[in-house]
């Protein structure tokens, strides 16, 4: 109970000194000229907002990203690739890691009139599939259970894998622009929900005895929580009378997501089962970390404040892909459980219209 009262308190006195220096900046947008007006903006999680066209004018902001990420999601090795003759594993032990892949995000932010404070929602969105197929004569599965590889070493066929990734990300944000000369600078605080699902294949067939052997691993993780951040940004070239605007912006949130988790194994030799089992769902805490840095271009088209944006982002949540392993031939049930890292990351093509 103490513990919970000085953390409400803490949240009480940054909420409190958030306020007033929120108020200072609004009299410092009062009282500034209608060029510094129109380039008084702050970014949106790393999509970015285009400038207000007055500083006494609220509205809504509307933005669309493309994204080309790579995810990463630890070990995604399956076979060893043994030179012909060869009695014991050596060679090149062979992954299905993800290649890059398209994504997108799309945000509305409402900026409050005579501030330059907003309030901020962004959707992102990562469905992908990839899989390779390694041919050879000497192969030797590497995933799945004790039963698979003793079912499948040093073996002519093939090996093949499948992994499939579904990713959904919300932010639901407060942005605070701090009064400080020279250079843009806000924080951020409010709440994210993820969830991500991992499904992992892996196939095994011998040429020669007609053998097949398949492994099947699921992991799902979804969760909500606090998130925490700042964005700084920083002028670099300004047009004429406020005509256009090339800027730099960095910013990095921070989440604690409370989530629930569960996984799942499937594995079979010529279609008997081996392996099938379905763990409970499971409560867990995963951190997560988001950064992002970009050049920003502002400038007023037919009327409308735009903002175009291009970047490289970098996301991270830790040990949110779960995976259940059986490794001993003798006791069959004996489990280990592992936890891998889900990141993202790659260029983000970002475009923002006020209106």
């Amino acid at each position: 109970m103490l513990r919970k009262v000085r953390i409400l308190s803490f949240l009480f006195a940054l909420g409190v000194s958030l306020l007033v220096r929120t108020a200072a900046a609004q009299e410092y947008f009062a009282h500034s000229s209608p060029v510094d007006g129109a380039l008084a903006s702050f970014d949106m999680p790393i999509a970015g907002v285009p400038p207000m066209a007055s500083a006494d004018e609220g509205g809504w902001k509307f933005s669309g990203d493309l994204l080309i990420v790579r995810p990463t999601t630890g070990d995604t090795y399956f076979v060893i690739d043994s030179p012909l003759g060869a009695t014991q594993p050596i060679g090149s032990r062979i992954n299905n890691d993800p290649l890059f892949n398209t994504a997108f995000r799309v945000g509305a932010a409402y900026e409050f009139a005579n501030s330059p404070a907003q309030f901020q929602v962004t959707w992102t969105r990562l469905d992908t599939d990839n899989s390779k197929l390694v041919t050879g004569t000497d192969l030797w599965a590497t995933a799945g259970s004790s039963d698979i590889a003793g079912a499948f070493q040093t073996y002519n066929g093939t090996a093949a894998a499948d992994l499939a990734i579904k990713h959904n990300r919300v932010d639901t944000m407060f942005t605070a622009p701090l009064c400080i000369p020279c250079i843009d600078l806000a924080l951020q605080f409010g709440f994210e929900y993820a969830d991500v699902r991992v499904q992992e294949g892996y196939f095994y067939e011998n040429s020669v005895s007609t053998a097949t052997g398949s492994v099947l691993f699921d992991s799902t993780a979804k969760g909500i929580g606090p998130e925490f951040g700042f964005i700084v940004g920083y002028d670099l070239l300004s047009g004429c009378n406020g005509d256009g605007r090339l800027s730099f912006t960095m910013n990095s949130t921070a989440s604690l997501l409370l989530a629930s988790a569960k996984t799942s194994s499937l594995q079979t030799v010529n279609n008997a089962v081996m392996v099938n089992v379905f763990d409970d769902t499971t409560s867990r805490i995963i951190p997560a970390l988001h950064i992002g840095v970009g050049l920003n271009y502002d400038k007023v088209l037919c009327g409308r404040a735009v903002r175009f944006s291009l970047g490289y982002e970098f996301n991270n949540y830790f040990d949110a892909i779960g995976r259940s392993e059986y490794p001993d031939d003798v006791a069959d049930g004996f489990t280990l459980a592992s936890y891998r890292d889900f990141g993202l990351q790659g260029l983000y093509f970002s475009s923002v219209v006020k209106f």
